[in-house]
């Protein structure tokens, strides 16, 4: 977004996670869309919220992706930093 300054507006269509009675079954419960940056509870920001964080932020950080996914197949993991 930073190299492209002919782009005036940027918007977010959904922050968080919301109930939705027309969705069909996705995932592990009939209902939510999960289109937001942060999830429906509110507990966790998905790697989509760090995105636009580093492109909206001028302070510099550090993210590791999923870092929420606990479940590793092998004993030795590769880390996106």
């Amino acid at each position: 977004m930073k190299t492209r300054p002919f782009l005036w507006s940027k918007f977010i269509w959904n922050l968080f996670d919301f109930a939705s009675g027309r969705t069909e079954h996705e995932g592990d419960s009939p209902g939510p869309q999960r289109q937001g940056l942060v999830t429906y509870d509110r507990l966790v920001r998905k790697d989509a919220f760090y995105w636009y964080k580093a492109n909206w932020t001028t302070n510099p950080w550090v993210y590791i992706t999923g870092h929420t996914f606990p479940n590793r197949l092998t004993n030795s993991t590769t880390a996106k930093v």
